[in-house]
């Protein structure tokens, strides 16, 4: 739902620039997928090991996440209000709403395109030079495992992405780094008994061992974001505005330039969570009132339907792209086709909105409605 204006007012840039942030996002990481679904490469052939624009991307959210929850945790325990009960309740009701309605979505739009639209030159036939449909996503789609362990976000770690919706590998980091942190803090944080730390850093161990070396090195990411939260603002409000333009102008000309430095893909993520980070501390510096409503309704919008564009478009691009681009191929860009491209696109958009407002929108009253049942049955707080 977009905000009145008067709310709108009342927002800084720090908020809107952050919200625009995020929201940008989610449409380069929808974008993305669906260029690899109708255009060769602008930028030379791509696979899972090399970093593409999509990747750069689950850095910004990366980043953003550690800011924003990691700073919510260091905020609460410096409070002393900090709690399992309260952390876990709030985090999974906030990724559930969305993911288990995403999950059955996808399995059921994977599940038309391979029963339907899986003929000869289809992108439900496999065919070469995609990895977005891969022969076992017709099986998966039908494993109870698999289903189960997408949503208890175990993907990657025990069970694959669900059928074609690649972008849950994500979705277990992100639960994973919001254990690892607060196990983190309390491990290190004076009181802590010595059984408790003994816990706590076997807990880290696992759960390190459990996501491997590649997730565990990218918990870095998260990290930055969450330290740049504590750092204080040290750039004056007169000049925060023109700080805070600079910075958005080269962290855009470093997230389009990175691949051309070819780093190693370890080297090339933290070397994006870094620009992020620059960028996200010129941001937080702007704290005057945002002034641009039209920006303010622009990032409001896309911030609000990130997460469900996120979870839900990529089985619907490619349900489009068998609708509109068979017999599938990898082309050259042509009017015609980026006319496919640009309506594929718009619907998955309009899509995700839907998705958002039918489920994502409710978050608040269902967290405040379990919170609610658990301090009636088990008295935790809130």
């Amino acid at each position: 739902m977009i905000v009145t204006s008067s709310a709108q007012q009342h927002s800084t840039w720090t908020k809107v620039h952050l919200d625009a942030i995020r929201g940008a996002a989610a449409l380069i990481v929808t974008l993305g997928h669906a260029r690899g679904l109708f255009f060769s490469s602008l930028t030379g052939k791509t696979g899972f090991h090399e970093l593409t624009i999509g990747d750069e991307a689950v850095m910004v959210f990366f980043v953003l996440s550690g800011y924003l929850v990691g700073g919510s945790v260091l905020r609460d325990m410096r409070a002393g209000t900090w709690n399992w009960s309260s952390y876990l309740t709030k985090r999974l009701v906030r990724l559930w709403v969305v993911l288990v309605p995403a999950v059955f979505i996808g399995v059921l739009i994977d599940s038309i395109g391979f029963h339907y639209l899986a003929g000869s030159g289809s992108i439900y036939s496999s065919p070469p030079g995609q990895i977005y449909v891969l022969p076992e996503n017709g099986s998966q789609i039908r494993s109870i495992p698999v289903i189960a362990g997408n949503i208890l976000f175990l993907q990657t770690i025990f069970v694959p992405t669900l059928g074609t919706n690649v972008t849950l590998w994500s979705l277990a980091n992100e639960f994973w780094y919001y254990m690892l942190f607060p196990m983190g803090m309390l491990a290190f944080r004076y009181g802590t008994d010595t059984l408790s730390r003994l816990a706590y850093g076997v807990g880290i161990a696992v759960i390190a061992w459990l996501i491997g070396a590649h997730n565990s090195i990218l918990f870095l990411t998260w990290l930055s974001g969450a330290a740049m939260s504590i750092l204080p603002r040290r750039i004056p409000a007169r000049q925060a505005n023109r700080v805070a333009s600079i910075a958005g102008l080269l962290f855009v000309m470093f997230f389009l330039g990175v691949k051309r430095l070819h780093l190693p893909l370890y080297l090339a993520e933290l070397a994006v969570a870094v620009a992020v980070c620059a960028l996200i501390y010129a941001v937080k510096c702007q704290t005057t009132p945002c002034t641009s409503q039209r920006y303010s309704r622009f990032a409001d919008w896309s911030s609000k339907i990130s997460y469900s564009l996120y979870l839900t478009h990529l089985p619907f691009l490619i349900l489009g792209c068998a609708l509109l681009h068979t017999p599938w191929q990898m082309s050259p860009m042509t009017p015609v086709l980026l006319a496919k491209f640009s309506l594929d696109c718009v619907a998955a958009i309009a899509w995700a909105t839907l998705i958002y407002h039918l489920f994502e929108s409710k978050t608040d009253a269902v967290r405040s409605a379990v919170i609610s049942i658990m301090r009636k049955r088990l008295g935790s707080p809130s």
